[in-house]
């Protein structure tokens, strides 16, 4: 049986085997504008399977399907069709790579060659690495499977033990058994780690799980734990996710974006807090190449083959393999996304249409955004290169001019001339912007590019801070976010100003960025809390002002002011369950109490007396034998609690 991902370019390898040209970028002698990309020379710009031409002959390459870096930097990971493997590698400050050495340098489903043997890994396709940087996950096709790997400090990955090392269709072998993963095709983790997502090419689905602390996930349970085109099986109804190729989740984790290629569409989903999807309604809820069904009419939308969220979550682009296009959207603050109007919309290798005439185009198959938000890049298979996007501020794509605008494996037309480059498959730009990384299914490689970082450069996480429900008047506990200057020269930082719809709710309590200047790849940090003067949801936005071409950063702020409750009373020091005298009254005995509430105004009753104003300690004087019942309740903005009460006997000896 032929492998999936294996026969489309089996044939295009026999005829072109003859004529790949190697060799490093050339260069237009044009200086370096940001985002450039140059081809590491030599052996250091490419690792192959064979290790033909300059590249570093590389182990577990054979169809490099996905390729992604991990959140501190250190480690890169590509996912191979053919070798049914991922394959690890370190990663150097300047962003070359090197596979570990011996079994830790790949995890294969046969363990066969140097590779540690490993499960669910057949065909593997897709590979991301949780944002703590503690686990990594592996989709693969003819598993129909997720498999789930422990990554330790230095990047080594070691899979799960038993059932907790992968969820599969069937439950077969060691796997749990799950549902809606049908030659799954791409996976992805929420920003806040809680979740993961998992698409189902032939189950036209997206599978929902928990992600637990130590990486573990559990699919939820009954339609919450999918959405497929039919809602069949236990799945809820969705619409276009025929075929879903990608999943991806916005930066403050309220949204996802499925590209299907059937379909040929971008559906949009609102996430929940604790991580369940609902497809928005409506025309809201999908852009597609014609718009049928319930979907918006988007362009340039035929295949679509993967989408990307901007850094600063304005900005959402799809690349689509049949259009041979990038397509842009902008994106609001509630995850909807509109198609930019005519030629700013999309980008497409004839023009055609309302689309802006592009270069190296052919066969779209993915995009991603750097981290500055200054770039995109997007595959094309079909032009074996990597097209180069200059990014505005909203969101527009502009193709960099002549030879910066694309880097193909022969350096046809205005392309800059690359290696192992031939249908490539997947893109990622390192976190620190430095970096690009392209595979490639018929090179079977990962080719290794250094980017020309922004002048001045701005990275600020997260860029959400939830701080939950928090009861009125109360503040909250503190969260923070870190601001980094990722350029080439220090980065000067602004006020950072609060607006939105509460911003008094929210305060900036210790503030080490404003208006002060950052050397490059310094950090300060800002701590904010909530403290609610009302009941209800509460949303504001900080902007962080600076010098970079990025502009001014927002962190979005949300809370819920919870109602507050009535005091509650407690005793400090109780009377005595018994007092004996000789006299016909104790003359006086001590109760002390206090409020959870500061503030709290208290009442005081003795038996059947009448509550009457108090404080702490009170004094009950001249109490004559009997039993005896004490009452103690708590006041404030106009909400009293119940009273706390204890019991006493006084009795006289005679």
């Amino acid at each position: 049986m032929v492998k999936s991902g294996v026969l489309r370019v089996v044939i295009a390898k026999a005829v072109i085997a003859v004529c790949l040209l190697f060799g490093a970028v050339a260069a237009d002698g044009a200086a370096a504008s940001t985002g450039d990309l140059t081809q590491k020379a030599g052996t250091a710009g490419c690792i192959s399977e064979t290790g033909a031409g300059p590249c570093v002959d590389g182990t577990a390459l054979s169809d490099s399907n996905a390729v992604t870096v991990s959140p501190d930097g250190k480690s890169a990971y590509v996912a191979s069709n053919t070798s049914d493997a991922v394959a690890v590698f370190d990663r150097t400050t300047d962003g070359t790579l090197t596979q570990k050495a011996g079994t830790a340098g790949c995890i294969s489903e046969t363990g066969a060659g140097p590779c540690v043997d490993g499960t669910a890994l057949n065909g593997a396709g897709s590979v991301t690495v949780s944002p703590d940087g503690k686990n990594a996950y592996v989709a693969s096709f003819d598993s129909n499977a997720v498999s789930i790997f422990d990554r330790s400090p230095d990047g080594t990955l070691t899979q799960k033990v038993g059932t907790a090392g992968c969820i599969s269709e069937t439950g077969a072998g060691p796997c749990v058994d799950g549902t809606a993963l049908s030659t799954a095709r791409s996976v992805a983790v929420s920003p806040d780690g809680k979740s993961a997502y998992v698409l189902g090419f032939s189950s036209d689905a997206v599978a929902v799980f928990d992600r637990a602390a130590d990486g573990t996930l559990t699919q939820k349970a009954g339609t919450a734990g999918c959405i497929s085109e039919t809602g069949a099986g236990p799945c809820a109804d969705g619409t276009a996710i025929a075929h879903p190729i990608v999943v991806t989740i916005s930066s403050d984790g309220k949204n996802a974006y499925i590209a299907s290629s059937m379909s040929g569409a971008v559906s949009v989903f609102d996430r929940a807090l604790d991580g369940t999807l609902t497809q928005k309604s409506g025309n809201a809820g999908c852009i597609s190449n014609t718009g049928a069904g319930p979907c918006a009419d988007g362009t340039a939308l035929g295949g679509a083959n993967s989408v990307s969220i901007s850094p600063d979550g304005k900005s959402a682009y799809a690349s689509s393999l049949l259009s041979d296009a990038v397509v842009v959207f902008d994106r609001a603050a509630d995850g909807e996304l509109t198609q930019k109007a005519g030629t700013t919309g999309c980008f497409s290798d004839t023009g055609a249409g309302p689309c802006s005439d592009g270069t190296a185009l052919v066969g779209a198959t993915s995009v991603a955004v750097s981290p500055d938000g200054n770039s995109a890049y997007v595959t094309a298979s079909g032009s074996y290169s990597v097209a180069e996007f200059d990014r505005a501020m909203d969101g527009s794509l502009t193709q960099k001019p002549g030879t910066a605008g694309c880097i193909s494996e022969t350096g046809a037309g205005p392309c800059g001339d690359g290696t192992a480059i031939a249908y490539p498959n997947s893109v990622a730009v390192s976190p620190d912007g430095r970096n690009a990384y392209v595979v490639s299914l018929i090179s079977d490689a990962v080719a290794v590019f250094d980017r020309e970082p922004a002048p001045s450069g701005i990275k600020v996480e997260p860029l959400s801070l939830g701080f939950g429900t928090v009861e009125v008047g109360r503040q909250s506990a503190t969260k923070s976010f870190t601001v980094k200057s990722i350029g080439t020269i220090p980065l000067s930082l602004g006020t950072i100003s609060s607006a939105g719809t509460n911003p008094a709710q929210f305060s900036v309590d210790a503030d080490t960025c404003s208006s002060r200047t950052l050397p490059v790849n310094a950090t300060c940090t800002a701590t904010v809390t909530f403290t609610p003067s009302s009941a209800g949801s509460k949303t504001a936005n900080l902007k962080v002002m600076n010098d970079s071409p990025t502009g001014a950063v927002s962190v979005a702020l949300s809370g819920i002011g919870k109602a507050k409750s009535a005091p509650k009373t407690t005793f400090k020091q109780r009377p005595k369950k018994k007092y004996v005298t000789r006299k016909r009254a104790v003359r006086k005995i001590r109760v002390a109490f206090k409020s959870n509430q500061a503030g709290a105004k208290f009442k005081c009753r003795l038996d059947r007396k009448k509550f009457r104003k108090c404080k702490s300690p009170h004094f009950l004087k001249k109490v004559k034998s009997g039993r005896h019942v004490f009452k103690v309740k708590a006041s404030k903005d106009g909400k009293t609690g119940k009273p706390a009460v204890t019991k006493f006997r006084v009795v006289r000896k005679k």
